[in-house]
């Protein structure tokens, strides 16, 4: 169960009540809350009793009162997002409203860490009192949270009627419109409460810059992971599993902070504990440390994620949980395991039964894919072959075989697997021509429809009744599996005590079952685990997309304007630039209106159809032939993101438009989504995203001569100069130094060239390009360049990217200058991989630039050298 808040504090008897009521806002006693908050190293409003915090707050004047609302506690609370989660019928939020609205009343809006308002607050925790009191003072209902929600989203999403009465009277509210794209059931944490829902229920999560690519699942907490790498979680807090500094349950998706901006690409749970995998190869690790599963050689329980600094400077490229063992694949193909060696799941054999840190499994042949079940592990081999090892019992190693730490062959009568998955007890494998077979405990009738439920199988057997349908993905649960066809349905079958099967047409025995989808609506990604299970809508997001999409809400640097049937006085900004390198035909039709403004320039996209061109006061027109302006919106999303919500009355005209603009990817999802008979419906045919690619195309000669507005002069150190062309709407987007030099009241603001010191021409190239495209250079030397560079333009991710290059390059001649730039620009994994490796090399002090770290670098680095690994 949820822990309740302290309601006994405020069970006021009649007594209480009297007409002259005991404040406790006296001078003394407010006056030692207050130091008690202000002198906190590690405050937490959860360790002082509400009604002192509250008339605590009313006692304080004003420049106190503001200090104390403005803090943010280690929970990530405010004060005031703290009481909206916690008091309820309080006899004395009249005067703290009152209070409050009196000295500072814009800190109703300050949102907590995980940019919450108290608004937000009130209606995740349905506190009525509390959200009647807030908009009573007509507080601001246009805020999102971290999950893109308002806090009437949350309210509609959770289907609060009530509660949608009192946002009636909020001036101030805005409704965002998208629908529910992502949706889950089973076991659902939801309120205070575990719940088991067959019905599928939407994610409280707004997808439009986002989408939710994987949902992992352990004991009672989940873990929510976006396509543009953020990671989310909620459920019980126990162990720390939940990656938040909070000691509190969380009911709703919640922003893990400490892995923002690190572009996570891969989740697993285990029972109590979690795992992250970032796209340059780093492992993150917190939750519940017994038994070793967290390889960080302790045993203790760590609630922030931290990096996992092991592997042998190779870079991990896939993740796997059994309930307390961990594994993860490396990209040399070496597999390393850590945690419980019970039944010697781990692949080598361990006395103490634990293993702390990861150690490779040298028995195994170089793999591709791996995966753990509760008491053993799976390995697909480069070559499509299955190995297992751990226990034997129930067939679970799908060979005649005893608990073995030694990794063994799965026979498949010559057939080559590509796709591994593990319930609790059984694995379930897919072969290259789309043919699922099975191994281990039929119990729940997963193997085998037709089998009693006492057999397993102890050899690989095939799952006749999904021979029918090709087979785009698969995933299972503890005892339920999760098919995705290649039309985009849903199949489910196995255990549904739980109501993970979900709900739909029933296709055989067994539970076999289609899922029920909203008419028309075609899934592209599933996920399940434990007893639970989710289904994407959504194709799919960018992460470079989600950041340029933040200038589809700015007018800001735009130089192109969009309209409809000659329509000029109603247009959509934009920038050429963006449009021309994600557009062949309307970049052509660019081209030709600068080089010959109001020439009636044109490009024929058909036969019949034609995208016309003008200029007027120095801006460019587009003039499209449309229906309706919101298909050219909807367009012009895609263009940015590389991701579009798409409805029904719009999907005809804008399926056709993006064919005849030759923008294949929409193309193909408008055909997709369409419930026209007669579409061949495909998703191994869906075109991937060319964003990257598409703009990598503004560091080219070609595209800089066209659509440049500004140069850079390089000032390099032999007095020569270098000029680089570029666009102030990426520079002023995504480097806060060029943000500052053209945003605020500098000369530089106005001027067609900037001077530019204290760099070269050959690193401010590697930075333009980075920030066009998000590429980084393969040579460390350039990586090194682009990394301090990155440093002082405020761009973590190009570090990083930076970082995951040099990583291979790390020895024993360069381990203490890679050190040293770590500790200079605080690039985390660097210092994280020297401090592992550096045990490897021995007379650390007679290694290249160990004289030119600081004295506690140096300390540090000696200590590490001289302990042994565990």
């Amino acid at each position: 169960m949820f822990r309740k808040a302290m309601d006994y504090i405020f069970d006021y008897s009649s007594n209480n009540r009297s007409s002259t009521p005991q404040y406790y806002h006296n001078i003394a006693n407010c006056s030692h809350t207050y130091n008690n908050i202000i002198n906190s190293k590690k405050l937490a409003f959860d360790s002082i009793p509400l009604v002192n915090l509250i008339e605590c707050i009313i006692g304080l004047d004003k420049e106190k009162k503001i200090k104390v609302l403005e803090m943010v506690d280690t929970n990530g609370d405010t004060a005031l997002t703290w009481i909206a989660a916690n008091t309820t019928n309080y006899p004395h939020l009249t005067k703290l409203f009152d209070s409050i609205q009196k000295d500072c009343p814009t800190l109703f809006n300050l949102q907590n860490t995980f940019d919450e308002t108290p608004l937000h607050v009130a209606v995740i925790h349905e506190n009525r009192t509390f959200l009647d009191f807030l908009i009573s003072k007509q507080v601001d209902g246009t805020i999102k949270d971290n999950r893109h929600l308002t806090a009437y989203d949350i309210c509609k999403r959770k289907g609060l009627v009530e509660f949608e009465k009192s946002f009636e009277k909020l001036q101030n509210l805005m409704i965002s419109d998208y629908q529910p794209q992502v949706f889950q059931w089973g076991q659902i944490l939801a309120s205070s409460n575990i719940n088991q829902l067959s019905k599928s229920s939407p994610v409280l999560f707004n997808d439009l810059e986002s989408s939710i690519s994987q949902i992992a699942f352990g004991a009672n907490f989940s873990m929510l992971l976006t396509d543009t790498g953020s990671l989310y979680s909620w459920g019980y807090c126990s162990y720390g599993k939940l990656g938040h500094q909070t000691k509190r349950d969380l009911t709703t998706p919640t922003l893990i902070k400490e892995l923002e901006n690190k572009n996570i690409k891969s989740i697993a749970c285990g029972k109590d504990h979690s795992v992250a995998l970032d796209n340059i190869g780093c492992v993150y690790v917190w939750g519940n440390g017994s038994s070793g599963r967290l390889g960080n050689g302790s045993y203790d329980p760590q609630p922030i994620p931290k990096i996992l600094p092991f592997f042998d400077g190779v870079g991990i490229v896939q993740i796997a949980c059994g309930s307390e063992h961990t594994l993860a694949l490396g990209s040399n193909g070496h597999v390393y395991s850590w945690g419980s060696a019970l039944f010697g799941k781990l692949g080598y054999q361990r006395a103490g039964g634990f293993q702390s840190t990861p150690e490779r499994i040298t028995d195994l042949v170089p793999c591709s894919q791996i995966a753990c079940g509760n008491w053993f592990s799976v390995a697909l081999s480069k070559n499509g072959d299955v190995f297992t090892f751990g226990c034997g019992k129930e067939g679970r190693l799908g060979r005649k075989s005893s608990d073995t730490h030694m990794p063994g062959r799965v026979e498949f009568s010559g057939q080559k697997i590509k796709k591994i998955v593990c319930g609790i007890n059984f694995t379930l494998c897919q072969t290259k021509n789309n043919i699922i077979y099975g191994f281990g405990s039929n119990s729940k009738k997963l193997l085998n429809f037709e089998r009693t439920a006492e057999v397993f199988y102890d050899s690989p057997t095939q799952l006749a009744h999904l021979l029918p349908y090709p087979i785009n993905n698969l995933e299972v649960g503890d005892n339920h599996v999760l098919v995705l066809t290649d039309q985009g349905e849903v199949l489910s079958f196995g255990d549904r005590e739980y109501g993970q099967i979900g709900e739909g047409d029933t296709l055989g025995s067994c539970n076999f079952t289609r899922i029920k989808l909203i008419d028309g609506a075609s899934v592209f990604k599933i996920s399940a685990g434990c007893n639970s299970s989710m289904m994407g809508l959504s194709s799919g997001h960018q992460q470079l997309g989600m950041e340029i999409s933040q200038l589809l809400e700015t007018n800001k640097f735009s130089d192109l304007r969009l309209c409809i049937n000659n329509q000029y006085d109603n247009y959509i900004q934009a920038h050429k630039c963006i449009v021309a390198s994600r557009c062949q035909p309307l970049h052509q039709l660019l081209q030709q209106e600068i080089s010959s403004p109001n020439n009636s320039n044109s490009v024929h996209i058909s036969q019949t159809t034609q995208v016309t061109s003008k200029t007027q006061d120095g801006i460019i027109y587009l003039n499209f032939t449309l229906k309706s302006l919101t298909t050219l919106s909807l367009l012009l999303r895609f263009i940015y993101t590389d991701h579009t919500p798409i409805k029904n009355e719009n999907i005809e005209e804008l399926g056709e438009l993006a064919y005849l603009l030759k923008i294949e990817r929409l193309t193909y999802i408008c055909k997709f989504k369409s419930a026209t008979k007669g579409v061949v419906k495909s998703l191994d045919l869906l075109p991937t995203s060319s964003l990257t690619e598409d703009f990598g195309k503004l560091a080219t000669q070609e595209f800089l001569d066209i659509y440049s507005d500004i140069e850079l002069k390089v000032h390099e150190e032999d007095a020569s100069y270098k000029l680089l062309k570029s666009y102030k709407v990426f520079l002023s987007l995504r480097s806060n130094y060029f943000k500052l030099m053209f945003n605020g009241n500098f000369l530089e603001n106005d001027k067609r060239v900037v001077d530019i010191y204290e760099t070269n021409g050959q690193s401010l190239q590697l930075l333009l390009t980075y920030i066009y495209s998000n590429q980084v250079p393969s040579d460390p030397t350039e990586c090194i360049d682009l990394l301090v560079l990155a440093d002082l333009h405020q761009l973590p991710r190009a570090k990083e990217l930076s970082a995951g290059v040099i990583r291979s390059f790390i020895d024993g001649e360069n381990i203490c200058y890679i050190y040293k730039i770590g500790l200079e620009y605080n690039v985390k994994p660097l210092i994280a991989w020297c401090e592992s490796k550096i045990n490897s090399f021995k007379s650390i002090e007679s290694i290249p630039y160990f004289d030119q770290l600081n004295s506690t670098a140096q300390q540090n680095l000696l200590k590490r050298a001289n302990t042994p690994k565990k």
